[in-house]
């Protein structure tokens, strides 16, 4: 599904205000909406188990977070802002966002998919950054990332790109935990 509205810059700044690094943000929202807010149909993106827009939000989280989970602006804040609260809980970007999810092995497939998403949207912000310390003009992140973000599946890809990210000692302690 490809949204009408690019929403990523609106993450990355939200991700730069809250601490959070910007990859991460937008390797959750990929995951968990391919960076869109609203269905097809033009409602709000609504989950399986009630969640609401870019970041998935359950009612009772938006509402511990104070914010509108049917508000664009207002579920980036509340997506962000959480993940920030679980990154001072656990003080691990991997194990925040696995707890992001919920917990067991599905929360855990969960973030290796995730880590390996924020992995790609390093590089190209890496790019990014590094052109415009270069003198080049900021390139938008429409030309460095595939339409509609990064898509993160479990698959063997993800799962090496995981490894070298994290090592693979800590995965597998992740799993086993």
């Amino acid at each position: 599904m490809a949204c009408k509205i690019d929403l990523r810059n609106v993450v990355i700044d939200e991700a730069n205000s809250q601490g959070v690094p910007p990859e991460i943000a937008l390797a959750v929202a990929a995951k968990e909406s391919n960076i869109c807010h609203w269905a097809p149909s033009g409602a709000v993106l609504r989950g399986k188990a009630g969640e609401y827009g870019i970041f998935q939000l359950m009612p009772s989280t938006a509402q511990a977070l104070g914010v509108d989970p049917e508000d664009v602006y207002d579920n980036i804040h509340g997506g962000v802002k959480y993940l920030r609260q679980l990154y001072d809980r656990f003080h691990d970007w991997p194990l925040a966002v696995q707890h992001y999810n919920g917990s067991g092995p599905m929360a855990r497939a969960y973030s290796v998919a995730v880590m390996a998403i924020a992995q790609g949207y390093g590089f190209a912000l890496q790019a990014a950054r590094k052109t415009t310390a270069a003198g080049g003009s900021t390139p938008s992140l429409a030309s460095l990332l595939p339409s509609g973000g990064l898509t993160g599946t479990l698959s063997v890809k993800n799962i090496a790109i995981a490894f070298s990210i994290l090592g693979a000692g800590y995965i597998a302690y992740k799993i086993a935990s």
